[in-house]
């Protein structure tokens, strides 16, 4: 018997034996009755047996037939019941196999329909982390990609710099010599056409350096407060008697816009860069370009990643135009320096990078939107002001160029010394010349007492310009110092605690701008040398 029929023998007995003592109960009965029956009425009990043959059989063989009959439906009786309860019992167990086989497979049902939504939330856990593992990949990729670019802009930056520098260590006996060729000839000679041009060639050439200074962010030009709005009303009215009647410009300016702090024409050449562009994009078929401008308030979402600026509010330039496009797959590069799709002549490709440069140096932001054949929108967020930071310094002018003081003449370029010096001199000043700072501590610590002023350049090899005036003041407190400079960096005025320089010219100037910084020194001279400066520049 299997365990499940051991666990059921008590039921199996409830069962079988009340159903065999039922049948003997009744076979008792039976009997009992038969033999009341024939004693009551004294006859034998064969007569229960009248159709059974009665030749040659004993009464007593009848008597024990007919009780093994009795006890043979006796048990027959507890045979039947016997197999009823063990049908019973089969069906009893039968149910039970059912039942659990139910329960198994309810359970297995649940098993597997938990399974299933473990399996559909890991699947889709799974699809959720490919998704951010291939945003994190792209991300990574935009990131680099920016890294790069970033580390070719301050590169480039870097170099434009220091070809600024020795541009404006040529450009310095340019402008100089030409202006006293003129001083030297008749107001009508037949030279002074020529020397003019030579002058305006020189100063278009210093323009065109202080673009390459913005752009490497070396151009230290003060800040002010710059009324936005009506800075570009007037850049519309310019751009509109340049532009073919064929391009229609459209300018919203939002009621009340606040204002900037920056360099006016820095701003206005941003405006006229990108306008120009757009004229470029839509001189063929002609088109529309829109100039907007309103005040937007950026949350740290929107400031990118890596943040690009500082959250707070901050006034937002649109230039569209409805012309050509830029391709995606130069989209990337339209900021750098020199690239340009234009054709030869038509463009130096420095547009771009300098109000790139421009926009930077206000902490403002840039993004470009265009699609090939509509048209491109370039959308420029700058910080807004409420009020003047600062006021710019006051400009210097002085009114008498000539002098008779001694002067220490420090440079470290022959032309630019020779330049320098021969101006000077002729407005009647006494002049020594050294070419480096060694030799210029040399010739001053053999007579400090002999001389009014140093004037000395930054950058020169052993010794720069900021070395040598400290210790030609330690030897002469009281010894007024220029410093000059064609790099104009900046860099902070910890650089220079004790406040031992006066003064910064910057290079290249003309006779005007180095004989009134000379006089204007050397008039104005503090003694406590606290005489008013604003910037120092890079070592």
């Amino acid at each position: 018997m299997t365990k499940s029929g051991i666990k059921r023998a008590p039921q199996f007995l409830s069962l079988f034996l009340p159903a065999v003592a039922g049948a003997v109960l009744v076979s008792s009965l039976f009997i009992y009755y038969q033999q009341k029956t024939a004693q009551a009425s004294r006859q034998p009990c064969e007569h229960i047996l009248q159709e059974a043959p009665q030749a040659d059989i004993p009464r007593e063989t009848l008597l024990l037939n007919h009780k093994a009959s009795l006890l043979t439906l006796i048990a027959a009786n507890i045979s039947f019941l016997a197999l009823t309860a063990i049908g019973a019992l089969k069906l009893i167990e039968a149910n039970e196999k059912r039942d659990d086989a139910e329960r198994s497979l309810r359970i297995t049902n649940q098993e597997l329909e938990k399974q299933s939504r473990e399996l559909s939330n890991s699947n889709a856990s799974l699809q959720e982390n490919m998704m951010k593992l291939a945003r994190a990949v792209e991300e990574k990729g935009r990131l680099a990609n920016e890294l790069r670019q970033a580390q070719k802009m301050e590169a480039i930056g870097t170099l434009a710099g220091g070809v600024a520098h020795n541009f404006n260590n040529i450009l310095t006996p340019i402008l100089g010599n030409a202006q006293m060729a003129q001083l030297e000839l008749d107001p009508d000679h037949p030279l002074q056409t020529e020397l003019t041009e030579i002058l305006h060639a020189a100063q278009r050439a210093k323009e065109l350096v202080q673009q390459i200074m913005s752009f490497s962010r070396q151009n230290d030009q003060q800040h002010v407060q710059v009324n936005i709005a009506t800075l570009a009303s007037e850049t519309c009215k310019l751009l509109r008697s340049s532009l073919p009647a064929s391009i229609e410009i459209r300018l919203n300016i939002a009621p009340e816009c606040p204002g900037i702090m920056g360099e006016p024409s820095q701003v206005q050449q941003i405006i006229m860069n990108l306008a120009t562009n757009a004229y470029h994009a839509m001189r063929e078929t002609g088109g529309t370009l829109s100039i907007s401008l309103s005040a937007r308030e950026l949350n740290l979402a929107d400031c990118g990643t890596p943040y690009e600026i500082a959250p707070g509010t901050y006034v937002r330039l649109s230039i569209e135009d409805t012309g050509t496009g830029i391709p995606s797959e130069i989209r990337d590069r339209i900021f750098e320096p020199y690239f340009t799709t234009k054709e030869v002549g038509e463009g130096t490709g420095m547009g771009l990078s300098l109000v790139h440069a421009y926009i930077k140096g206000l902490h403002g932001r840039i993004s470009v939107d265009s699609t090939p054949g509509k048209g491109t929108a370039f959308h420029i967020d700058l910080p807004i002001t409420y009020a003047m930071d600062h006021e710019a310094p006051a400009t210097q002018t002085g009114t008498a160029m000539a002098g008779s003081e001694s002067i220490l003449l420090v440079d470290d370029d022959t032309h630019v010394l020779e330049t320098e010096s021969r101006i000077l001199r002729r407005c009647g000043y006494q002049v020594t010349t050294a070419a480096n700072g060694i030799q210029a501590l040399a010739i001053f610590t053999r007579a400090p007492d002999r001389f009014d002023l140093l004037m000395t350049d930054m950058t020169m090899p052993d010794m720069n310009g900021i070395a040598l005036i400290r210790s030609v003041k330690t030897l002469r407190p009281d010894l007024t110092a220029i410093l000059c400079t064609g790099y104009n960096d900046v860099i902070e005025a910890d650089v220079d605690p004790e406040r031992t320089i006066d003064r910064i010219l910057k290079k290249p100037a003309t006779i005007e701008e180095i004989t009134n910084i000379v006089r204007n020194v050397l008039d104005h001279y503090r003694s406590d040398h606290t005489a008013p400066w604003k910037q120092m520049v890079r070592k």
